[in-house]
């Protein structure tokens, strides 16, 4: 089931509303499935459900590779990148394995303020709360899927299979091991994307923002910018200004890109993609200041190697609540500048 394409706001809208009620008429597993499409092909033909050995698989029927299902991640990486992968015939389709679980953890991190309120602020401005279903690129732990309501289908794709079993035993939702600049997906196949501090992470963040362009209807990108307030990051705040940078704060984390906000807007509308609307992520003068102390114990880190730890999700509510009213005044106190910048987006043509 590929969902259709839209151009202008009106079919927009229309094209919502049919999208909700075929969502409720379609199992999520079967929803999630339809939307994969072979990496190295893509064709549109989508991927078959297939067992060998005892193993579970989705295979392509045009180059008859099996992506192979591991701890209910499906690996769609590119064939050459792809070891536990095989090639085959293919047989009658199988069940497809894979279903959504309930959701019992959380990524620790989601519990810090600064975290939560940067989540719950992108969330909000893009009514991200609203969609039926959301497709999360460059989604590392699942994260965003704990602030999602229960029948919300949340659809990650990441590179590190690490966070994206974590995710899975966490949330209970789907998950896809993928290289964001070669998305398993099929075109125009997604009707509401979200990429939350991903294309500063890619060796060619153009190409990032292409693949977003071609597999989605409408969506919201975040990107940090060099335009980020000086509590935020004293250290690179004051050596970009003389020509220098350090690994740490906002070039930490493994970023490899930065622009700043004009220069994000332009990468954007050179991938294709038309902004309805932008602000700030992450404003609040006690959010901006805490995030020292992240940086100093994280951001100097490899990617990979960051930690992951679950919480009970009992915990998660509370703290929510906590930091949405302390938000709401926090951002009164350093309004307009931020870290991130987000963009409303869609298909430009």
């Amino acid at each position: 089931m590929t969902l259709a394409a839209t151009t202008s706001s009106q079919t927009v809208g229309s094209s919502t509303s049919r999208n909700e009620s075929r969502t409720r008429s379609v199992r999520p597993e079967d929803l999630f499935l339809s939307l994969l499409d072979c990496p190295a092909c893509r064709q549109g033909r989508g991927l078959v459900p297939q067992r060998h050995a005892n193993a579970a698989f989705l295979a392509c029927s045009v180059c008859r590779f099996f992506y192979p299902i591991v701890d209910d991640v499906v690996v769609l990486l590119p064939p050459e990148n792809n070891p536990r992968g095989r090639r085959g015939e293919l047989r009658e389709a199988q069940p497809f394995p894979i279903q959504r679980a309930a959701a019992h953890d959380v990524d620790m991190k989601a519990l810090i303020y600064s975290f939560y309120a940067r989540m719950n602020e992108f969330g909000r401005a893009f009514g991200v709360d609203t969609e039926p279903v959301v497709v999360d690129v460059g989604c590392s732990t699942g994260s965003f899927a704990c602030w999602l309501a229960p029948e919300q289908i949340y659809i990650g794709f990441d590179l590190s299979l690490e966070s994206l079993r974590f995710a899975r035993r966490s949330s209970g939702q789907f998950f896809v091991q993928a290289d964001a600049q070669r998305l398993p997906v099929k075109t125009q196949a997604v009707p509401f994307v979200v990429s939350r501090e991903l294309l500063e992470h890619l060796d060619d963040a153009l190409s990032g923002a292409r693949e977003i362009h071609r597999i989605a209807q409408r969506g919201a990108i975040a990107v940090p910018t060099l335009d980020f307030p000086f509590l935020y990051d004293p250290l690179n705040w004051l050596l970009i200004r003389r020509g220098r940078k350090a690994r740490f704060g906002a070039y930490g984390y493994g970023h490899q890109e930065l622009h700043s906000i004009r220069g994000w807007r332009s990468l954007l509308e050179r991938a294709g993609l038309r902004i309805r609307s932008e602000r700030p992520i992450g404003t609040g003068l006690v959010l901006n200041a805490t995030d020292v102390v992240w940086h100093s114990l994280y951001s100097w880190r490899d990617f990979d190697n960051l930690p992951r730890r679950g919480a009970p999700l009992g915990l998660l509510n509370p703290l929510a609540q906590f930091t949405r009213v302390a938000h709401r005044f926090d951002s009164k106190l350093l309004p307009g500048k931020a870290l991130s910048h987000a963009f409303e987006i869609e298909p430009a043509g």
